[in-house]
């Protein structure tokens, strides 16, 4: 846009600017990105803070091409909190880490596309005291 802003810094010239996403309803809150459909876009996941539960959304630049929820072997997400997106395999898609809110313990899934293929918990017993940080 004309009127953005531009910003100048030692390491160089950067210009800010902002677009619009579609209305979001008022219990959701941004939990991350991450581009699960591999098409150079970060994709959105949102919470419901009412339910705990994650929905994605695919992304075009602004426009959201397709939505879908979460779910962990069948359950949904209630009870869980997602604390990071990451590539943590190193196969190129983002997966996700979990904080089962039940068992203190957090939890790994892998995704393909939207799909979480398989979770399993990190290391042996309830993680308390601590946050999951990156």
């Amino acid at each position: 846009m004309a009127n953005d802003p531009v910003y100048t810094t030692r390491l160089g010239t950067y210009k800010s600017s902002s677009i619009g996403l579609p209305t979001v309803a008022t219990n959701y809150e941004l939990s991350g990105a991450g581009d699960y459909d591999l098409v150079g876009d970060p994709d959105l996941y949102w919470r419901d803070t009412n339910t705990l539960a994650i929905s994605a959304w695919n992304m075009s630049g602004a426009t959201r091409t397709q939505t879908g929820d979460l779910n962990i072997s069948g359950g949904g997400t209630s009870g869980y909190l997602l604390e990071r997106i990451d590539d943590l395999d190193g196969d190129g898609t983002p997966d996700l880490v979990w904080y089962d809110t039940a068992t203190s313990r957090p939890k790994w899934s892998k995704l393909s596309g939207s799909t979480i293929v398989s979770t399993s918990f990190i290391g042996n017993g309830a993680v308390t005291g601590f946050d999951i940080a990156g």
